[in-house]
């Protein structure tokens, strides 16, 4: 472990749970990849057609309907052999 990161335990280990808890959401606003890559992301100019609001309210329609009985992500994995 580097000194630098010794240190900043160290220095976390004095704080009060309270200063832990700033910390840690002051930490949490930092951006990681996924958000540079939205960020810098080109606009979509893809007009929102009739289909394309036709299958949102399709699928909002089913989740109503099945509420818990939506299928888990590993059986679909199974299904198509990609487990």
């Amino acid at each position: 472990m580097t000194d630098t990161r010794e240190d900043l335990f160290e220095q976390i280990r004095r704080m009060s749970d309270e200063e832990v808890a700033e910390l840690k959401e002051y930490i949490d606003r930092f951006p990681t990849p996924a958000h540079a890559a939205f960020r810098n992301a080109p606009y979509d100019d893809e007009p929102f057609t009739e289909e394309d609001e036709r299958l949102v309210n399709e699928s909002i329609e089913w989740d109503k309907e099945h509420g818990d009985d939506r299928i888990p992500h590993k059986q679909i994995m199974r299904e198509y052999g990609l487990e």
